[in-house]
């Protein structure tokens, strides 16, 4: 699990990561801690967060930015907070759990465990944030069809016709997305269920054919994981 802290308190950041670090059941792939919103902001545009620890007075700012900007169903949000007053606005951005400081463990374990349970109910990432050219975009992942790889930018097709323009790389992408998508070739993406068939190309090279009708070149290696499956 990717996991990120924003905190303005270090003490109270680092007494979440050890209550994680005790109880959660999941491996921790990554956790980070931040103390801002802004970093926090860019970060989520940048790297792959399933969980989110987030206090609600951060600085000058407020833990609700982060939601609002960052697009808060692309991960689960358990509130960390010493203002109780904020319980029912954080409940309005489907928030998992709302604890108040100073967290006590058993609290903190009843929040672990109604994550679970939210996990358990399928509740996944709908959306991708991420650096646009001119600006953070914000992408539903059912509107992706294709992505493909311009340099260190990617190239998001939606099925609408329209494209966007991403600052990430197909590697980071593929990291951010689920197992609905399939890496055909180094140099694209595509959503598997859109897959009609395998096609010969010029230059005994292959692509495949979606839905749509556009074709994606297809590696042999993957070609030969998918004709068993086709």
């Amino acid at each position: 699990m990717h996991i990120l802290i924003v905190d303005d308190e270090p003490p109270a950041a680092r007494r979440v990561e050890r209550l994680l670090r005790e109880h959660i059941s999941e491996p921790i792939q990554s956790l980070k801690m931040l103390h801002g919103v802004e970093p926090a902001v860019y970060y989520l545009q940048e790297h792959p967060v399933d969980l989110v620890f987030l206090d609600l007075e951060i600085a000058e700012d407020s833990g609700f930015d982060l939601l609002i900007r960052a697009s808060s169903n692309s991960f689960h949000t358990i509130i960390v907070s010493g203002h109780p007053e904020g319980a029912v606005q954080a409940f309005d951005h489907q928030v998992v759990d709302f604890v108040t400081k100073p967290v006590k463990p058993e609290r903190f374990i009843r929040a672990l465990e109604r994550l679970q349970t939210a996990r358990r109910r399928g509740i996944q990432r709908q959306s991708l944030t991420l650096p646009g050219e001119d600006g953070t975009e914000i992408i539903e992942i059912d509107s992706i069809e294709t992505i493909r790889s311009e340099g260190n930018y990617c190239l998001i097709g939606q099925y609408d016709g329209t494209e966007k323009k991403i600052r990430k790389t197909l590697s980071s992408m593929e990291q951010e997305l689920g197992s609905e998508f399939l890496r055909t070739h180094k140099s694209c993406i595509i959503r598997k269920s859109d897959i009609v068939r395998i096609l010969s190309a010029a230059n005994n090279t292959f692509v495949v054919e979606l839905r749509s009708e556009k074709r994606m070149p297809l590696s042999r290696s993957v070609r030969e994981d998918l004709r068993s499956g086709l």
